[in-house]
């Protein structure tokens, strides 16, 4: 019966399942390389974290991981464009070795010189060293400037002294270590003397030869410990004891120390290949880069890790909607009717259950669309040319505050799905269990914590706040603070008339146009930004001059609502510049309609809309969204079907693609390590409780009633 359910709710789609597909990816030639990346392995076998110890699970990651690879390393295949985005989709474990492709290679590439490529990174890009990233400290995460760990120039010897002072200035939080061969270390660098600030050293943490992986001399790498969810991945401490390194072990690309101790800018004399320099296209001279492309690449580069986790968080959450809306879909449950006649209802079909779901894939898309268009925006500066640069600045600072809502409310989205499934979203073969336990510990914690990135983002709407009010031209969607500089201009009345709500009435009817809510969401952002920097420029007044951080300390509330508020009307703006870009016209309404949902739930839900719409305008989003939610119900497998994840990339009993959920969750119990002997073999642990049990209470087996003291004394 469920194989049906399913076949049946994809037979009520109102749009081609494929070409949804396609404005999911950008393109159908986009949908085909990430098939291509998808399929690498193929002929993988599915495998329940839960059922092997944690050894065994990296172990499995690791092998899973290098055998997938290697063909593609040995062919000189480079991730581009979306291509990261892709495998972060198509991944089975959490292998800790994507940092080393990723950050531990991102970081030689953007630091090393072109001798040094040579040395550390061609090797790393093919698995032959595996690195780690080694900047965070026991005492400091995202507060760089009070790391610990010293690098000291030693001009007799022309190496380095890396030394960890303290407990205090252990590495700590190092994924990849206890697994790294090699690590770039941050630390706060002295020559003759004197700081020269934090800087890059490429330290090698193992031994070849008769030493063969052994930790060289100095060096003490260790595992953490067991953390919350993916427990298929290693994350370490790096404890460093006055270890030596050569000189040109430092990043050297902009900046290097001469064999006889001076700091230089600039790369070592002779160490950049002049034939890897970059050659002008065809008509065009060779011009220097300009200091404004300098300090835009600079902001691309510090955006990578960020938009990966926000696109990360995007595939996360489209894996638990799949799951989930497919288990809603074969789970009966209930009558409609007081009497029971005909089949159970579908769960998917109870109201509150269908608004939890296609909340979640609203939303999903919307995160879908924001983080690919800043996957894009950065290869469009990355990549050269003639590239207008004016709105990098926004996009850089929105970026920490999108990594910041996309994690934590794809974290509680997940969460919310899990439970959407019921008693069987606790087990771990369900899919959706481990896809929450996985997530949520180390993608909202990496890279900072949610308030300390979204006040990062903060800073930059405040500067953009006190610009507008001097009257200044602002780009991007800061542009939306442009009546500030008007004198008598109030965000919430005038703000109202010049964005054209002051005479529409909020209607179940309109709040379903893109349009309306994109005015009220820039409204939103106009006001509450116009209110953090009232309230801030009150904070400073008040406590006078020398105490700007505790005016800050004071408003980092409001701050913090004010970037929550702008990310939502940003990522809102890219879908629908998506949805614009549609032709189907089928596929463009369900993506009209999703986007209206995601735009009322917020009225509904959301901050900072009180003294903006009143009582009967939210009465109005509650009627939109039931009927948003009618509207896309017959579409709700079709749009998780258009996210083309394989079944044995969800690896989920409850998600499969047939819908035969039962029957994979009695065969899944039936391989638990407890089950995998005999049936009728008696357990380890129920052996414990022999000596309790009364052997005369089981004498009956069944046949017939046992006999009871009472009963004997009657007879």
């Amino acid at each position: 019966m469920s194989s049906e359910d399913l076949q049946a709710e994809r037979a009520k789609a109102t749009f081609d399942v494929e070409q949804m597909t396609h404005v999911l990816n950008g393109g159908a030639a986009e949908t085909i390389k990430r098939r291509w990346i998808m399929d690498a392995h193929a002929d993988a076998a599915t495998f329940v974290h839960a059922e092997h110890d944690r050894e065994e699970q990296i172990g499995h990651a690791v092998s899973h991981f290098m055998e997938v690879h290697k063909p593609h390393f040995d062919r000189g295949y480079i991730p581009r464009g979306m291509d990261m985005q892709h495998m972060s989709d198509a991944r089975m474990t959490s292998s800790a070795l994507t940092i080393n492709f990723g950050v531990f290679s991102s970081c030689l590439r953007s630091n090393c010189s072109d001798d040094q490529k040579a040395w550390w990174l061609e090797k790393a890009q093919v698995g032959k060293i595996i690195g780690a990233y080694a900047q965070t400290e026991l005492a400091h995460g995202t507060f760089v400037r009070g790391l610990l760990t010293r690098a000291t120039y030693l001009p007799e010897s022309q190496e380095w002294e890396i030394h960890t002072p303290s407990v205090d200035g252990i590495k700590w939080w190092i994924t990849g270590l206890p697994l790294a061969t090699h690590a770039v270390v941050f630390a706060d660098t002295y020559v003759a003397g004197k700081s020269v600030g934090q800087q890059w050293f490429m330290v090698q943490l193992r031994g070849a030869g008769e030493d063969k992986l052994e930790l060289l001399p100095g060096i003490e790498v260790g595992d953490v410990g067991e953390t919350l969810g993916e427990r298929d991945a290693t994350i370490g401490y790096l404890r460093l004891d006055k270890v030596r390194i050569p000189r040109r072990h430092l990043l050297e690309k902009r900046a290097h120390v001469t064999p006889q101790g001076e700091w230089v800018s600039g790369p070592e004399p002779g160490s950049m290949d002049p034939t890897k320099a970059k050659k002008p296209k065809a008509g065009k001279s060779a011009e220097p880069v300009t200091p404004k492309m300098q300090q835009a690449l600079k902001y691309v580069t510090m955006m990578g890790t960020r938009i990966a986790l926000a696109s990360t968080a995007a595939g996360a959450l489209a894996k638990a909607c799949v799951i989930a809306t497919r288990y809603s879909s074969v789970r009966r449950q209930g009558y409609a009717q007081d009497e029971r006649v005909g089949p159970e209802t579908q769960i998917i079909d109870f109201s509150v259950q269908r608004f939890r779901l296609l909340k979640w894939i609203s939303t999903a898309y919307a995160f879908k669309a924001a983080t690919q268009w800043m996957v894009r925006r950065r290869r469009e500066v990355t990549a050269g040319g003639e590239v207008n640069l004016d709105d990098l600045p926004e996009t850089h600072a929105t970026g920490a505050g999108l990594k910041a809502l996309t994690t934590t409310l794809a974290a509680d989205g997940i969460e919310d799905l899990r439970r959407c499934c019921g008693g069987h979203g606790f087990l771990m073969s369900s899919g959706i269990a481990p896809l929450e336990a996985d997530f949520k510990g180390p993608n909202t914690t990496a890279e900072g914590d949610a308030v300390v990135l979204s006040l990062q983002t903060a800073r930059f709407l405040i500067k953009s706040y006190e610009a507008a009010k001097r009257g200044e031209v602002l780009s991007g969607l800061t542009a939306c603070l442009a009546p500030l500089g008007e004198p008598e201009f109030d965000p919430v009345q005038d703000g109202r008339k010049r964005l054209g709500l002051d005479n529409r009435v909020l209607t179940a009817s309109s709040l379903q146009d893109p349009s309306v809510i994109l005015a009220l969401f820039e409204w939103r952002s106009l006001v509450v930004i116009s209110r953090a920097g009232a309230h801030l420029e009150a904070a400073r007044k008040a406590m006078g001059p020398g105490r700007a951080g505790e005016a800050w300390n004071q408003t980092a509330r409001i701050l913090y609502a004010a970037t929550r508020c702008h990310v939502r009307y940003f990522i809102l703006v890219r879908f629908q510049e998506v949805i614009a870009g549609v032709e189907d016209a089928a596929c463009r309404k369900a993506l009209e309609r999703m986007f209206a949902l995601v735009g009322v739930i917020d009225l509904l839900e959301g901050e900072q809309w009180l003294g903006l719409v009143d009582a009967d305008a939210l009465d109005a989003a509650e009627q939109a969204s039931q009927a948003l939610c009618e509207a896309l119900r017959p579409d709700a497998v079709a749009l998780v079907d258009a996210w083309d994840y394989p079944d044995r990339v969800l690896n989920s009993t409850l998600g499969r693609f047939d819908g035969n959920a039962y029957e994979a969750l009695y065969e899944e119990a039936k391989r638990s390590r407890i089950n995998r002997n005999a049936v009728r073999t008696v357990p380890s642990f129920l052996k414990r409780l022999e000596k309790y049990i009364d052997k005369d209470a089981l004498e009956p087996c069944n046949k017939h009633v046992p006999a009871s003291a009472v009963t004997s004394a009657k007879l």
